[in-house]
């Protein structure tokens, strides 16, 4: 099989899987758990439990970042999430199936809470604009956890399951 018949094949399999037809001129739209699958699943596991203490689980952890706007933020400033192929509607989808699907909070949720606001495509356009650029992504991260835990009833082990790479020397 040639690779454009190959190519031919994969996207019938995507737009079959989408549940529908490509418009003319534009790629097809695929489900949010497949681009997930597709783009995050190989290092975050297809169900969101990785294996390697350099990348962070998404499992029932992954729901916490919407309590807060800095953490909300950064989930979409993620470079690998903020420079993304795929169009801000897209990607949108694809977050909100991983923060409310996915990486749904495990437990009650905190009395009064609001239900959480999924992503817009209007608002992860904007933040990906300003993807993150800091040279230590781990102590940003860190303290943002912090602030979960301290605020929103995010469980301790955030603050450690990722060990994430080391905070270069200066």
């Amino acid at each position: 099989m040639t690779a454009a018949a190959l190519a031919a094949a994969l996207a019938a399999v995507l737009i079959a899987a989408a549940g529908g037809r490509a418009h003319a001129g534009q790629p097809p739209s695929i489900s949010p758990k497949a681009n997930y699958i597709e783009r995050c699943g190989g290092c975050h596991g297809v169900d969101g439990r990785s294996v390697a203490a350099l990348v962070p689980d998404l499992k029932h952890t992954a729901g916490y970042f919407l309590c807060d706007e800095e953490a909300r933020a950064y989930v979409a400033r993620l470079p690998n999430v903020a420079f993304s192929q795929i169009n801000d509607a897209d990607l949108a989808a694809m977050l909100n199936f991983v923060v409310l699907d996915l990486g749904a909070r495990d437990g009650p949720p905190q009395p009064g809470a609001a239900a959480p606001r999924p992503y817009t495509a209007a608002e992860v356009g904007r933040l990906r604009r300003t993807a993150l650029t800091i040279p230590d992504l781990k102590a940003y991260r860190q303290r943002i956890v912090g602030r979960l835990v301290a605020r929103c009833a995010a469980p301790d082990r955030l603050l450690t399951d990722y060990q994430g790479p080391p905070t270069p020397s200066p």
